[in-house]
């Protein structure tokens, strides 16, 4: 009988903390898909894929959080795309609106702060 790899729970929670793929788990871990899947029933008492959401999550954070550090600091194009993620703002401006133009002052008058 093979003896069952023993996975290193921080390391996993690291990967998972990355990002890593399923597969890139596996690898940098030297398992089988199955033995990963029987690490997060054991102990965690769910599978990967309930598992791997809850533990990935800083990635996303860490990462919005860069995101929005880099468009404070100015990065134009980081501006852009938050802007159009988050505030729903596009390449064609709608016309005429005069909320729209009052909120966009304030954006510019908030934004010259930081100049």
């Amino acid at each position: 009988m093979r003896k069952e790899k023993v996975i290193d729970k921080r390391i996993f929670e690291e990967l998972c903390a990355m990002a890593c793929t399923e597969q890139d788990i596996c690898g940098v871990l030297g398992v089988s898909t199955p033995t990963l899947l029987k690490f997060c029933k054991k102990e965690y008492g769910r599978t990967f894929k309930e598992i791997y959401p809850v533990l990935s999550v800083r990635a996303r954070v860490s990462l919005r959080k860069a995101q929005f550090e880099s468009a404070m600091k100015g990065n134009a194009r980081m501006l852009i795309w938050l802007g159009k993620q988050y505030l729903g703002q596009s390449e064609h401006p709608k016309q005429n609106n005069e909320q729209e133009n009052d909120l966009y002052s304030e954006v510019d008058k908030i934004l010259s702060e930081y100049d």
